[in-house]
C-alpha cells in the first residue's frame, strides 16, 4: 500500500498516494490541470472525461459502470483509442498494453486533430441563424 503524501503540483490541499515512480493516486484534481501531464487516462468513460482526454490526444483505459459509459467505452475501443476492461484488477495490464502499443497514442492524437477541426458552437449557431 502506498503512503499518502502531498503533491502541490497537482492540486492544493489534496491528499495523494505515490504508487511507484510513474503513477499517483489522488483526490479531486481538475482535468485541465491533470491531463496534460499524463500518458494514459484511466476512467469510467463518462463523456466529459472521454472528450477532455481526447481533446489532448490521450489514449485511455475505461472501466464503464452506468449510463453512457458502456457505449463510450465500446466506441473508444472500436476506434482504437482505448482498452475497455471489466475488472479493475486488470487496469494495470491494460495501461501497460496502451503504453507499449503506440497505435493507441497515434490514434488518440489523430482524433484530437479531428476534434480540433470541428466548428465551434458560435460558428454553428451563426450558420443556423443565417439559414433562417
Amino acid at each position: 500500500m502506498c503512503p499518502y503524501s502531498p503533491r502541490s503540483d497537482l492540486a492544493s490541499s489534496t491528499s495523494t498516494r505515490a504508487c511507484g515512480t510513474r503513477s499517483t493516486r489522488s483526490a479531486f484534481v481538475p482535468l485541465a490541470r491533470l491531463l496534460p501531464s499524463v500518458d494514459v487516462v484511466v476512467s469510467a468513460g463518462g463523456t466529459g472525461t472521454l472528450l477532455a482526454a481526447l481533446a489532448l490526444g490521450k489514449p485511455q483505459v475505461i472501466r464503464p459502470f452506468i449510463a453512457d459509459q458502456p457505449w463510450n467505452a465500446r466506441r473508444a475501443a472500436d476506434r482504437g483509442i482505448a482498452v475497455e476492461i471489466e475488472d479493475l484488477a486488470s487496469a494495470g495490464d491494460a495501461v501497460r498494453q496502451v503504453i507499449s502499443d503506440p497505435s493507441y497514442a497515434r490514434t488518440a492524437k489523430a482524433v484530437a486533430e479531428e476534434l480540433a477541426g470541428l466548428d465551434d458552437a458560435n460558428r454553428v449557431v451563426k450558420a443556423l441563424l443565417d439559414r433562417l
